[in-house]
């Protein structure tokens, strides 16, 4: 059963799935969550609330549009709707290779172990080295579940479950193993269930990345719901992660617990070697988390210096905004987009009228500060999903998705009237004005004849007297 929640202050800019994308600045976006705490969590008055909720009231002040909470009854029933286009977004998935196909992920924004759970009276540790001829709880259509399928097929016996309390009823009640879940998840339905025969083992070698997913085939919803991301303060999430106890959790030493409780059985006089074993383990221990941390840290420097690169190829460096390679991807994929379903969208060219004069008269410093203005005048009045590019010297792109040629002719006129307001206090006698060529994607249209339409837009804003908008 599918309980609609709707949240009117809440914004947000997803969707994913919808057979007609919620782009409209006034159209809800349907968000799927299902009761996961400390995640999500569902209160007998039917408010949400959880590490979800209060991260979107982190990205309330950034988000322009409404969202529809779509509760469902587990994780499987969201992905069916997912796929059935019943919902636009995903909050929290982790990403893999089945899921590439369908979605964009943004960078992840909230990470966790998963370990195995034993039964008390279970002897010896539970690992990925253990765990092969044994049956395994998971939930059904979670990742854990396609990782460990992957990894030891047929040398395990995996069953999936509806929900975090089946899996752990399974193994508590012996009708499997063990199962691979979460601590603070599991910690959460152990004591909300009465489940006090189970204890925690080691850690499987899966960690979840768990980020915001968006439709593939609508790029620039990634590219906008990244923008957001752009804005949220690390420590105050860091402190939502220690409110809802979603920290990184060390691993329980089981083998020394084994040795320990077997010696003081039987040999209780040889107490004092197993303390001088016991800290040889720890220190053994303390060794390997030194060296998972060191890792962890290269790791982050690496995939920094990587997200790094692929910024610095895709990006102008003088105003910070989209290059010519990076736009031209954005408008074939709008392109592909309006054959296969239809979509309208807009292109714009802007070119800075006499340009080559500025830079001649007050110096290629003063141009300089002139191309960042721009940009910083067009970024206020185009969407944050719109895409917007350096292509030229002194002349930028601008697409404008799900656009009629009206509408987009009143944005082009708004900013026009932005760039003319634009002053330069150390030269109050700089006028800056910019002409726009405008074109709307026609059927039979490709790359080179929409652009070509748009630009000789632009040469005729030139010719009948620069500063002023052409539609062609």
């Amino acid at each position: 059963m599918r309980i609609i929640v709707t949240s009117l202050w809440l914004l947000c800019s997803l969707s994913l799935f919808a057979d007609s994308p919620a782009t409209s600045v006034n159209a809800p976006v349907r968000v799927g969550v299902f009761e996961i705490p400390p995640l999500v969590i569902e209160s007998p008055d039917g408010t949400m609330r959880g590490f979800v909720y209060d991260y979107f009231e982190l990205m309330k002040p950034h988000l322009k549009q409404p969202i529809e909470w779509v509760s469902f009854a587990n994780w499987n029933e969201l992905l069916q709707a997912g796929e059935a286009r019943e919902i636009d977004a995903v909050f929290l998935a982790q990403k893999n290779m089945q899921r590439l196909s369908l979605y964009d992920f943004t960078r992840p924004i909230l990470q966790l172990r998963n370990y195995f759970f034993v039964r008390r009276d279970s002897v010896g540790p539970m690992n990925e080295d253990t765990v092969v001829g044994h049956s395994v709880a998971v939930i059904k259509s979670s990742a854990n579940a396609e990782y460990l399928r992957d990894k030891f097929g047929s040398q395990i016996t995996l069953i999936e479950y509806p929900s975090p309390q089946a899996v752990l009823q399974a193994v508590a009640s012996a009708k499997v193993d063990t199962a691979v879940l979460n601590i603070a998840i599991a910690s959460h339905y152990m004591k909300a269930e009465g489940i006090n025969n189970l204890k925690l083992s080691e850690a499987i070698d899966y960690q979840y990345n768990l980020a915001i997913a968006t439709r593939s085939d609508q790029p620039q919803l990634n590219v906008m719901f990244e923008s957001v991301l752009d804005h949220i303060d690390n420590s105050r999430v860091e402190a939502l992660r220690l409110k809802w106890g979603l920290v990184h959790e060390r691993e329980t030493d089981w083998s020394m617990a084994v040795v320990t409780s077997a010696i003081s059985a039987v040999f209780f006089l040889l107490s004092g070697y197993v303390i001088m074993i016991n800290r040889r383990l720890k220190a053994e221990i303390n060794k390997r988390e030194i060296f998972e941390q060191q890792l962890a840290n290269l790791n982050v420097k690496a995939e920094s210096e990587r997200q790094k690169a692929r910024k610095e190829a895709r990006t102008d460096p003088l105003t910070g905004i989209d290059n010519r390679r990076k736009f031209e991807e954005f408008m074939r994929s709008q392109i592909e987009l309006f054959m296969r379903r239809g979509n309208d969208f807009c292109l714009m060219i802007i070119d800075i009228d006499h340009f080559k004069l500025i830079n001649d008269e007050f110096g290629h410093d003063v141009g300089d500060v002139v191309l960042r203005e721009v940009s910083h005048s067009v970024k206020k009045i185009i969407r944050p999903y719109d895409e917007f590019g350096r292509i030229g010297g002194e002349e930028f792109g601008v697409i404008l998705p799900d656009t009629d040629i009206t509408e987009a002719k009143g944005t082009a006129e708004r900013l026009m009237d932005s760039v003319v307001a634009y002053r330069n206090h150390d030269y109050p006698e700089l006028a800056v004005t910019v002409s726009i060529g405008l074109s709307a994607m026609r059927q039979g249209d490709d790359f080179d004849t929409l652009f070509k339409r748009a630009d000789e837009a632009l040469y005729q804003s030139k010719e009948q007297g620069r500063n002023r908008v052409t539609v062609g």
